[in-house]
């Protein structure tokens, strides 16, 4: 197998292990590949060095809480603009007094 046939081979896997909706392990046994192989060349296609097993997150800045509630080791803490009426309300309702 020449290199460019072992590229599009392993490419091949690598698209078709991503829209099977299987993970990676259970691909590679149906399909009788070494999983660290299939690892390797994601990675090479990903063109990053580092394994993509992390989650991008969003940041965003933290708005300042209209209120903090503590309940023991429970904290609850209300963006500002929450309907605090609404709050009341269903607190009341789960402690059964409506």
């Amino acid at each position: 197998m020449t290199k460019k046939e072992r590229e599009d081979f392993w490419r091949q896997h690598v698209e078709a292990q991503q829209h099977s909706g299987q993970l990676v392990r259970d691909y590679c046994f149906n399909h009788q590949l070494k999983d660290y192989s299939f690892y390797m060349w994601r990675r090479k296609f990903s063109g990053s060095a580092v394994p993509s097993n992390f989650a991008k997150v969003k940041v965003q800045t933290r708005q300042t809480s209209a209120a903090i509630l503590s309940f023991g080791l429970t904290r609850l803490e209300l963006p500002v603009g929450t309907d605090l009426d609404a709050l009341a309300q269903l607190m009341l309702r789960l402690n059964g007094k409506t």
